[in-house]
């Protein structure tokens, strides 16, 4: 079967406190994503599933580029989703379906009833 997704040791690094309005530049650095690798064939269903926080959002926000990994290789359909830039790249996130899945929506009262 053909590999439709593919990603090679990708990393994504973060500084600690702060904040987008924040002067510090040299705080302390915690790691999002910590060299996730794996492949997706054509065909396939994937899911990304962990705890709270371990980086599952980070690591679709860098195979959609909304940010940039540190490190590591993305391909899709053979081609470095990594160099894509303007009308590619814009093509790329307008194919791709991005779902959440809430699994205890029934331990949350007001979202229990809630169309999403």
């Amino acid at each position: 079967m053909e590999t439709l997704l593919t990603a090679r040791d990708v990393r994504k690094t973060y500084h600690r406190g702060g904040g987008i309005f924040s002067q510090e530049t040299d705080g302390a650095r915690f790691t999002a994503v910590d060299g996730v690798s794996f492949s997706v064939l054509r065909g396939e269903t994937f899911a990304i599933v962990g705890e709270s926080g371990c980086g599952k959002t980070t690591l679709a926000r860098m195979l959609l580029r909304l940010i940039e990994p540190d490190a590591g290789e993305i391909d899709f359909e053979g081609r470095d989703l990594l160099a894509l830039r303007g009308g590619e790249l814009r093509s790329l996130r307008a194919a791709c379906k991005w779902s959440f899945r809430i699994l205890s929506l029934r331990s949350i009262p007001a979202c229990a009833s809630a169309k999403l």
